[in-house]
């Protein structure tokens, strides 16, 4: 049972190692190597229920299609569940990531609601 979990942990450490940084407010949504978010964009609102986030992202190296495969591969390490394509869901958390444009310098849209729940 210890070699499965040492096999888990260092088969998946090399995709989390794809990432430096977190998103604004957040400590487990990675940023991607390669994607700038644009803080000038960034909004963030507290309500009786938590917190609203939106974030926008833009890279010259990666297409949409690749960030967003990037994030399905990533964010179940990190307990998200992809209920739809671009919609992950975390116990009463949410993420929508929407490629806003996908060619070259692609444009990625993260819109989240936390609220604090574990």
């Amino acid at each position: 049972m210890l070699f499965l979990k040492s096999f888990v942990f260092f088969f998946f450490l090399p995709i989390i190692a794809f990432a430096e940084t977190f998103l604004a407010n957040t400590s487990d949504i990675p940023v991607m190597n390669g994607l700038q978010i644009n803080s000038a964009e960034e909004m963030d609102f507290d309500t009786p229920t938590g917190q609203l986030l939106v974030l926008e992202g833009v890279s010259n190296k990666k297409c949409g299609d690749e960030i967003l495969k990037f994030y399905q591969t990533t964010l179940p390490q990190l307990g998200w569940k992809e209920t739809e394509q671009g919609i992950f869901n975390r116990q009463n958390d949410s993420l929508t990531i929407t490629i806003l444009k996908n060619n070259q310098p692609s444009k990625v849209r993260f819109d989240i609601s936390l609220t604090g729940d574990k």
